[in-house]
């Protein structure tokens, strides 16, 4: 049975989930939901990312950070055009016929302390007013596909800004949600794939990550045969050595949200059963 619920204010193919402050404009469903800029897509299996020049020295040396490698899209080289960063890497979607996205910002902050003070007060509020303090982690937005109507559903990233921690669950249960039942398998698959990422942040004590997002995909047709679920650490603004934090030897922002994210998503299972 078929059931349409009334949390998705408007149903689009294109949609924008990322920060405010960043403004970056998107072209297509992988950019909007993965938080990406401006996106060239190369071949069938790449696209060309528009980014900074600190991202794109993160991915340069990723190797040296063990294990990190297999939670980050495969990265294929970076260039420049007309002055411009661009780093190529592996398309998330491209083996999915009606992938499901979602965007999820980790950590309990998303500044550093080289914004500048108007910058990080605005950051400051914003995390203060939305889930990332509490939890550690927000939902920017996210699109599912509804198998009854055929169409994409999508919360963007105005209606996730008054999303409250109350509300969390329910969000997740919504993009879990493919119109006809609770993908429970897709639930299931993203805590097995998110359980070795907590793992590497348990043993990670040399780098913390500011205002980077974990983006899921499933794949929503599921008559269509199940490529699985990807889950993947994105978007890498801000990666700062630990030692620049007195005090702190792990990155327990991530861990934080890595660990309520987890039992919000068994809570799912357990309740569906």
């Amino acid at each position: 049975m078929c059931e349409l619920t009334g949390i998705f204010s408007r149903i689009d193919a294109y949609y924008d989930i990322e920060e405010d402050d960043d403004s970056r404009k998107a072209n297509d469903d992988f950019d909007q939901a993965a938080g990406h800029g401006e996106i060239i897509r190369v071949g069938d299996s790449s696209i060309l990312k528009k980014t900074q020049e600190a991202e794109a020295h993160f991915y340069e040396i990723i190797s040296e950070y063990s294990g990190l490698e297999n939670f980050t899209p495969k990265y294929e080289g970076s260039s420049i055009v007309d002055g411009e960063v661009y780093i190529q890497m592996e398309d998330l979607t491209a083996n999915y016929q009606n992938p499901a996205m979602i965007d999820i910002k980790m950590g309990t902050r998303t500044w550093v302390t080289d914004m500048g003070v108007e910058k990080i007060d605005r950051r400051k509020i914003v995390d203060q007013k939305t889930t990332t303090g509490e939890l550690g982690y927000r939902v920017l937005g996210y699109r599912r596909y509804n198998r009854c109507t055929e169409s994409y559903e999508k919360v963007d990233k105005n209606e996730c800004r008054n999303i409250v921690s109350s509300e969390v669950k329910e969000h997740l249960s919504q993009y879990y949600f493919d119109g006809v039942r609770l993908r429970k398998d897709a639930i299931q698959e993203t805590l097995d794939q998110i359980e070795p990422i907590y793992s590497w942040f348990k043993e990670n004590t040399d780098i913390e990550f500011v205002s980077s997002s974990l983006f899921i995909l499933y794949e929503g047709n599921d008559h269509v045969g199940q490529y699985g679920v990807t889950v993947k650490m994105i978007d890498f603004p801000y990666v700062l050595p630990l030692q620049e934090s007195p005090g702190r030897s792990r990155d327990e922002g991530y861990l934080q949200g890595l660990e309520n994210l987890r039992e919000a998503l068994q809570s799912l299972l357990n309740e569906a059963s």
